[in-house]
């Protein structure tokens, strides 16, 4: 089907399917300011930031984009809207659509260029459709106006009741000739809604065969035409349409039409179902569309798939489905969108001894009343059927057949709660179950809105590839995710609490309100994850919430945010989520609403969220309206601040210097770009920083909103030699730099701050050699998060100076620094250990490896042998570094080991850490024939690839062999695993300590080739340029490094 063609679009439909989309795409190109002639000409509207789906070379088009340009210059300082377009009307407008028609059929074969459109008749067109847009641009607010000098047009079309204007050729419009200036109407903003079908409700039958992997189905879709249309367009992907065959019944009339055995085809790479009509349908027509289709079940995690897995010594199969990210027509057709909304009803034929799970309850095909029971079918087969869904998108419907029992629990207003778990295990799950109850009413009064589920299901999946997917009153686990073991090697009662708040959290914030677009997926997620830790923390608070934070996501945020310029212009699909995962893009929205609640007051902050919901709920809606609540309530732009923050490469960094010239001290502010590598001539910004500061003698800390590249505050009652610390718990998302008075008094007082501000401290150090004062100063430290962040430095440190004459000196300082802290957690403790503990105790000991401390390498080697000749199991959490000692400072035999180890584990999850230990080994021949090894084909998956050079870069041999391999093999690497992310993972950890010296631009000249290399790879050349430049800095130091290491005794060998 794939192959056939449809007809060749006439007449009025080539204009109809045209302007459907140029709906959008004059929301997106057209020229929006206010003032165009007068102040009050036009109302301002606020504006929609949609993707363009048209993209012609014409001048029209040309001159549209230019304008936009000096448009979003305009809209950063005022933000306002207004409708103007420019067309050059000619007898032959040169506007084609060839890039629609593209899109919509699959191919050009039928484009000509008597097709182009006539200006005039585009015009009469267009009326009643940016009518509609007048009313969707949508919110109203009141700035002041821009002067109309900003910008001149050669010729201005403006809409009004319907009309639009075409001047002929050459002709200029005086001011005085227009007519009466445009009245918007005032409505909130609303979602952006189907611009051809509207859909209603969706009626999905399917019967599955899970030893077939195959399942076949028939869905009847409910919707109505809101634009004229003589095809119907969906999303489905690997599905085969059997038949289709749709009732129409238009406005006014009575009675119905049925059309049957209707031609469907494939388009857009056969990622959308094209249904021909035969003829126009008109507005307002009522359909029922009913597809009959097979597909396959696959194990690649979309759609419906399958996970293999055993229970009790027997092979099981469980069907799962994964319809986040736009994976739902992967097993129904439909439209695959946040935009799209509409309830969904679910009937499953699937074997009797299975157990069928999904959003709504379970009930009798005969009846319709609630039930536990099914409808036996015959042939060892049941129907299930579920009630209908309220109006979701297609993420948030989710499905799962397996062999399942489950716990129970009845909520206070007699919700049903249940954990299902394979038969063997699913009691193991009654803890967690109570939590999720508790919780669950928690996140009902913080939000003060009942959803209005009649039941939760969570289900412990083996297998999953996925920590937890949340869904409508379905929430999907790996097995024993939720279990709190609190063990050595298990997780944590507050590891679970975390767990279970933040998919919870999804429920309102996903399901009930979800984003409008793909765009807003990781302020979204952001957003989520910090409810729930607020709320996790409240119902089991920990001490070490703020020091995790901090370590995890603060401090790695900023790092690679400096280095990688990390920015999303737009995600156009929602494939690209994962894509743009390997960029930490979550920390930024993370840390900004952490200083949002402290600047604003957490009941205010609460109180917007809650309006949000309560407004919004059951719509998909931009995540601005939030701002706009919090902008309403306080009387701060929160909408500007929050923006500037997201649409900005990279990070400020503030410097700060003492002004004593006048009676009181002034603090002086100064913002720059933050660049790691300190390169110059890149693009400066202004961010509006919610500065949190605090000062010796000050009672609580203080904020300050710094919207300046220049800013100054007054500090009452602060004398020389006081400290003074600037991103106070560090909460901010910046970099201080202090003045030579600052940081000598900040230094001095080190052991006085709390754990989050002296990892702030020691990660605003920019000397290497104040950095080392620092952690020499911290040789009594017992914070867990300082001690990883001073062991994780320790590693990066000697990375980078293993290239310099001091090395050797700088091991034995980091070794006689870090074993006694290591020492205090032993290698078995005795009891239970928390998170960030277990996180100290492994980076403390994988700076020992690479410091080669004797005990610990004596201790791994005999770990290592009583594993190999007795099968004593190492502890989980340090078996790759105990393997990667034995290989570090081992022989050639200890590979032949480690190799044949993997194997025979090769089906195990943690098989690479053998592949990983490997490339630690210093000697060449071991490496050569480990890519060797790769080169043949004998890895079990492709993800072994990144074990492979994970430790590959520590030692001088290993990292000089991964350098010359990357080069040597760069383009079979990009067609290998150039779409995935372990090749993005492989560059990363190949290259860690690459230096300036070593910078080979073949490398430049890859990236560059847009046919040999995704876009979304090109970055990665960037980022191996700002981290070559900023070892060679650091590098720079070594003989100052050297002086300062021998005055402490460390002298050369």
């Amino acid at each position: 089907m794939a192959g056939l063609e449809v007809d060749e679009p006439q007449g009025s439909n080539a204009i109809a399917c045209f302007t459907s989309d140029v709906f959008l795409w004059f929301t997106n190109q057209v020229v929006c300011f206010r003032g165009l002639c007068a102040p009050e000409a036009i109302a301002p509207a606020k504006f929609f930031n949609l993707p363009c789906k048209i993209c012609t070379c014409s001048n029209i088009v040309s001159r549209l984009k230019a304008y936009s340009e000096v448009v979003k210059d305009l809209a950063r300082q005022g933000r306002l809207i207004a409708l103007a377009m420019s067309v050059k009307g000619v007898k032959r407008s040169d506007i084609p659509f060839e890039r629609y028609m593209m899109e919509v059929f699959g191919n050009t074969s039928s484009i000509r260029d008597r097709y182009r459109l006539h200006s005039d008749a585009l015009g009469a067109d267009l009326g009643d459709i940016l009518k509609r847009l007048i009313i969707v641009l949508g919110h109203i607010c009141d700035k002041s106006s821009i002067s109309h000098s900003a910008v001149t047009f050669d010729v201005m079309v403006l809409v009004n009741d319907s009309a639009m204007d075409v001047l002929k050729d050459g002709e200029r419009r005086s001011i005085g000739a227009r007519k009466e200036p445009l009245k918007c109407p005032k409505v909130h903003a609303v979602p952006i809604a189907p611009t051809t079908w509207e859909p209603n409700h969706s009626s999905i039958k399917l019967a599955i065969f899970p030893s077939l992997y195959a399942f076949l189905g028939k869905v009847v879709i409910s919707f109505k035409f809101v634009s004229a249309a003589k095809f119907v367009k969906l999303n489905g992907d690997e599905i085969r349409i059997r038949r289709a065959s749709i009732t129409l019944e238009p406005p006014g009339r009575l009675g119905c039409t049925k059309k049957s055995n209707l031609h469907t085809t494939f388009g857009e790479g056969s990622r959308n179902v094209v249904i021909d009509l035969a003829e126009n349908v008109q507005v307002g027509t009522s359909a029922k569309l009913s597809l009959w289709f097979t597909g396959k079940i696959n194990d690649r995690g979309e759609g419906l798939h399958r996970i293999v897995y055993s229970c009790q010594g027997q092979e099981k199969i469980a069907i799962v489905s994964n319809f986040n990210k736009g994976y739902a027509r992967f097993a129904f057709p439909c439209w695959d969108e946040l935009t799209f909304r509409s309830s969904y009803e679910f009937v499953v034929d699937i074997p009797e001894n299975y157990t069928v799970i999904s959003n709504m309850t379970v009930i009798s095909a005969a009846s319709f009343q609630k039930a536990v029971n099914v409808v036996p079918i015959g042939n060892g087969f049941k129907s299930v059927q579920f009630a209908h869904t309220p109006k979701l998108p297609t993420c948030a419907l989710g499905l799962i057949a397996m062999e399942a029992n489950y716990v129970e629990r009845i909520g206070p207003g007699g919700m049903i709660f249940r954990f299902y778990g394979m038969p063997s295990s699913y009691k193991r799950n009654t803890a967690a179950l109570d939590i999720i109850v508790k919780i669950y009413a928690v996140l009902e009064e913080y939000f003060a809105y009942r959803i209005g589920l009649e039941k939760l299901d969570y289900v412990s999946v083996p297998d999953f590839n996925e920590c937890a997917s949340e869904f409508y009153g379905l929430i999907l686990a790996c097995e024993n995710y939720l279990v709190a073991e609190n063990s050595e090697d298990g997780r944590t009662e507050r590891e679970v609490h975390v767990s279970i708040a933040h998919e919870l959290t999804r429920l309102w914030l996903g399901a009930v309100v979800s984003p409008q677009s793909w765009n807003e997926f990781f302020i979204h997620d952001a957003l989520c994850t910090y409810v729930g830790d607020k709320l996790a923390n409240i119902h089991c608070p920990s001490r070490e919430f703020e020091v995790f934070t901090a370590l995890c996501d603060t401090n790695k945020g900023l790092i690679m945010d400096a280095s990688r310029h990390s920015k999303i212009e737009t995600i156009r699909n929602p494939i690209d989520i994962d894509i743009y995962r390997t960029v930490n893009l979550f920390a930024k929205p993370y840390h900004m609403l952490v200083l949002l609640e402290r600047f604003l007051g957490d009941e205010l902050f609460r109180n917007a969220l809650r309006s949000f919901i309560y407004e919004y709920a059951y719509k998909s809606i931009s995540l601005s309206q939030i701002w706009r609540w919090m902008s309403s309530l306080s009387g701060y732009d929160v909408e500007l601040i929050v923006s500037e923050w997201m649409s900005k490469p990279g990070f400020p960094l503030l410097c700060a210097e003492i002004d004593w010239s006048k009676p009181t001290a002034v603090l002086r502010l100064k913002q720059t770009r933050f660049i790691e590598d300190g390169t110059n001539g890149q693009k400066e910004f202004c961010w509006a920083i919610i500065v949190m500061y605090s000062y010796k003698n000050a009672k609580a800390p203080l904020f300050h909103l710094m919207t300046k590249q220049e800013d100054e505050i007054v500090l009452s009652n602060f004398n020389r030699g006081d400290w003074l610390k600037l991103n106070w718990d560090f909460k901010g998302f910046y970099r201080v730099f202090y003045g030579i008075e600052l940081r000598r008094a900040l230094f001095k007082s080190f052991q006085c701050f709390g754990d989050t501000n002296r990892m702030s401290i020691l990660a605003d150090a920019v000397k290497v050699i104040a950095y080392l004062e620092l952690l020499e100063a911290c040789a009594e430290e017992t914070c867990p998060g300082m001690l990883s962040l001073m062991a994780t430095s320790a590693v990066e440190l000697m990375g980078t100076f293993q290239f310099a004459p001091m090395y050797k000196r700088l091991r034995r300082f980091f070794r006689k620094l870090l074993y006694p802290m290591f020492h205090t957690y032993g290698w078995k403790p005795k009891e239970s250990r928390s998170y960030l503990e277990k996180v100290a105790r492994f980076s403390l000991l994988s700076a020992l490896v690479e410091c080669g401390d004797e005990i610990v390498v004596q201790f791994s080697r005999e770990m290592f042998d009583a594993f190999v000749k007795y099968q004593v199991p190492i502890i989980s959490q340090l078996r790759p570094l105990i393997l990667c000692a034995v290989c570090r400072y081992g022989d050639e035999a200890d590979a032949d080991t480690m190799l044949r180890l993997y194997k025979e584990n090769v089906d195990e999850p943690n098989s690479s850490e053998y592949l990983a230990a490997i490339g630690y080994t210093p000697i060449l021949s071991v490496l050569e024939n480990l890519l060797k090894f790769y080169e043949a084909g004998n890895l079990a998956s492709k993800s072994h690839i990144a074990s492979i050079f994970e430790y590959m870069p520590r030692t001088v041999v290993g990292h000089k062999f991964a350098w010359c391999y990357i080069k040597a093999h760069w383009k079979e690497l990009v067609q290998t695993h150039g779409n995935t992310l372990y090749f993005d993972k492989l560059v990363k950890q190949a290259l860690t300590n690459v230096h300036g010296e070593m910078i080979d631009w073949n490398v430049d000249d890859a990236f560059a080739s847009p046919d040999d290399v995704e876009p979304y790879l090109r970055p990665l050349l960037r980022s191996i340029q700002v981290r070559s430049r900023i070892n060679t800095q650091v590098l720079a130091q070594h003989v100052e490094v050297g002086q300062w290491l021998q005055g402490r005794g460390f002298k050369g060998r």
